[in-house]
């Protein structure tokens, strides 16, 4: 080997382990920045939120806020892209393999309507539906990443059902988007209205019992 092609090959190696430690700091300082802006967003809604804010809040300069995010609109994608994902992680990582229908529909309901009427995401929803009409992909981006991956998944775990010969079930995909709006449609518009606080524990156990229990006797009949 060359003289040169090893000096070329030396650089190359001292120079590895720099640049994984920008690219690290890079994920970590994004990471930073999107607490920041949930924060703001969260308190403050969209139209009042601004990088000038955030800077302060992070103590970061607008151009590094601004190498991470082009504008404000894709600030508040990310954060909505990290809020999603938190909020759906404990419906999506729910164990159902030993549970029958109605155990496993149960599960799934009350996992929901914890996180779905939770403070948290309802003053997300109210920032979302204020500026959806507005900016059009803050409404899809949602939509995309929250309702429509929930009722795939349910989607998904009714036609596991019927491929396993635990149940029938006509249509997977319609039967999600009712079971659903079935127990999200009352306690949202309770939520969003201000009539009602979230539900305690036991308020939701027997909400969901009985929603499940019509959802079954509809849609779905039990194999034996």
């Amino acid at each position: 080997m060359s003289t040169s092609r090893k000096l070329h090959n030396t650089e190359q190696q001292t120079a590895a382990p720099a640049v994984k430690k920008m690219r690290r700091d890079a994920i970590l300082k994004r990471k930073e920045l999107i607490k920041h802006a949930t924060g703001m967003f969260m308190e403050m809604g969209y139209e009042k939120a601004s990088m000038n804010n955030l800077a302060k809040r992070s103590g970061s300069s607008k151009s590094t806020i601004y190498k991470h995010f082009r504008s404000r609109q894709a600030l508040f994608i990310a954060v909505l892209d990290e809020k999603l994902r938190d909020h759906l992680a404990p419906i999506e990582n729910l164990d159902l393999t030993t549970l029958s229908i109605e155990e496993g529909l149960k599960l799934i309901g009350r996992t929901g309507i914890k996180v779905i009427t939770s403070k948290d995401h309802i003053s997300l929803c109210r920032i979302i539906y204020a500026e959806a009409e507005r900016i059009p992909h803050v409404g899809r981006t949602y939509y995309e990443h929250g309702p429509k991956r929930g009722m795939a998944g349910v989607t998904k775990y009714l036609s596991t059902m019927v491929e396993k010969s635990k149940i029938r079930c006509k249509n997977p995909s319609l039967a999600s988007q009712y079971f659903w709006g079935m127990i999200l449609h009352k306690p949202m518009l309770e939520r969003y209205c201000g009539i009602k606080g979230p539900m305690t524990t036991r308020e939701q156990k027997n909400y969901i019992d009985k929603v499940v229990d019509s959802f079954i006797s509809s849609f779905i009949e039990e194999i034996e």
